[in-house]
């Protein structure tokens, strides 16, 4: 199978993000339905599957399909004797050791001790420097953002393109996600 670049900025890091999402949710599984696939994928609590694009509308089997595309990924007939389509996890090999970290390392809470403390690979951010993003983020969410003119991931993008320039591109979502944790803490 042949992978064609996938567009730039943000598409990458959604199609990252979609990888490491559908290899959390098959682990252990030889092949999925689509329904099933994409009905999982909506049902992850602070993912971008549940409200996409301009319509905030959830992701179905089509779009499912029309973002795996670009890496040659398919869904078929999983099923001789039904008409069940879905894919088949080998599909994904290539993509999962392209895009995502190996699999020893695809525990969020693994990369990110490792990071943290410089054993095996590069650093991630400090806990200070979590906070400075943390309150960029809320203060360019109160200044120039009001709930109506908010743009679908518009501040988010923002945040993983600053992340993109300080730490390696495999741990922008950890470190992401690490902002959202402090931006959103309760």
């Amino acid at each position: 199978m042949t992978i064609s670049a996938p567009a730039e900025g943000d598409d990458v890091s959604r199609l990252k993000l979609l990888l490491g999402d559908i290899r959390t949710i098959s682990e252990g599984k030889v092949q999925m339905p689509s329904a099933d696939l994409v009905k999982d994928l909506i049902a992850l609590e602070g993912r971008p599957w549940a409200e996409m694009g301009r319509a905030r509308k959830a992701l179905n089997q089509n779009r499912l399909a029309r973002m795996l595309k670009p890496l040659g990924i398919a869904p078929d007939h999983i099923d001789p004797e039904t008409r069940v389509r879905g894919y088949k996890l080998s599909q994904f090999e290539e993509a999962f050791s392209r895009y995502l970290p190996s699999e020893g390392v695809s525990n969020r809470s693994t990369v990110q001790n490792a990071a943290n403390t410089g054993n095996g690979g590069e650093r991630g951010l400090s806990s200070r420097r979590i906070q400075e993003h943390a309150d960029w983020y809320s203060d360019q969410a109160y200044w120039h953002y009001s709930k109506n003119a908010l743009a679908a991931g518009v501040l988010d993008a923002e945040l993983r393109a600053i992340l993109r320039k300080e730490v390696a591109l495999e741990h922008v979502e950890i470190e992401f996600e690490r902002v959202m944790k402090v931006v959103f803490a309760v």
